[in-house]
């Protein structure tokens, strides 16, 4: 059911919404429902603070989830008052924006792996592993990630295409052994790679590692060109 898919979410989000909506952001949340049947639906929706779909709407329920290509729940999305979509992974903002002060949420160029790896299961996704650097090191080349996210993001917008996302790994969390586990990365050096997950899959090594914005950028334009060698996931 809904209710057991989002237990953990929805109070978590229901005390984000408490706390942000007096200091008069203009944003509301809208529900759309999963759920089995309307007294599922009514007894789930009585423990929420915001707006909701009527549950007998099934037809725009279908159509929404078309819309926003939702594929599991929760699903949190964040759209403009023109039903533009501002960010299609709003699930993390409870907890890395507790006080709302990124509103209206737009994507951050690069996203911390941790945080956003939502990300990497629906696009393709730009990982750079600088576990092994001093934070000042870190921060130069999460820099020169931003320019080539910027660029990569324009570019997309004019080949009508989504572009690649972009991600760092700043310290050995939940989510960074996991992923070099599955390109057989064992050892702690940095390294950058690009992880298709749509594509069954695919990923590629930037080799030699260069994280300057000239390396960067040409191993997204490999990528782009479909001129890089592509391998396979372990697992």
């Amino acid at each position: 059911s809904t209710q057991s898919t989002w237990g953990g979410f929805t109070p978590q989000l229901a005390k984000w919404y408490e706390t942000l909506k007096p200091h008069g952001l203009p944003f509301e949340i809208i529900f759309v429902s999963s759920d089995k049947d309307e007294n599922q639906f009514n007894e789930y929706y009585n423990e929420m603070p915001w707006l909701a779909l009527p549950f007998s709407d099934r037809k725009r329920k279908t159509q929404l989830s078309n819309h926003f290509n939702v594929e599991g729940i929760p699903t949190f999305v964040i759209v403009d008052a023109n039903g533009n979509t501002i960010n299609k992974n709003g699930r993390e903002l409870p907890s890395t924006d507790p006080e709302g002060k990124s509103f209206p949420w737009h994507p951050k160029p690069v996203e911390d792996l941790e945080s956003g790896v939502e990300v990497v299961q629906e696009q393709p996704a730009l990982i750079a592993f600088l576990e092994s650097f001093d934070r000042d090191t870190q921060e130069t080349f999460v820099k020169a990630l931003e320019v080539v996210a910027k660029g990569e993001k324009e570019l997309a917008k004019t080949q009508d295409r989504d572009p690649v996302a972009f991600l760092v790994a700043k310290k050995e969390g939940r989510v960074s052994p996991q992923i070099r586990k599955l390109v057989g990365a064992t050892n702690p050096d940095a390294f950058v790679a690009i992880v298709d997950l749509p594509d069954n899959g695919g990923y590629y090594l930037q080799t030699p590692v260069d994280l300057s914005i000239e390396g960067l950028k040409s191993f997204v334009e490999g990528y782009n060109n479909k001129s890089l060698t592509r391998q396979q996931l372990n697992g």
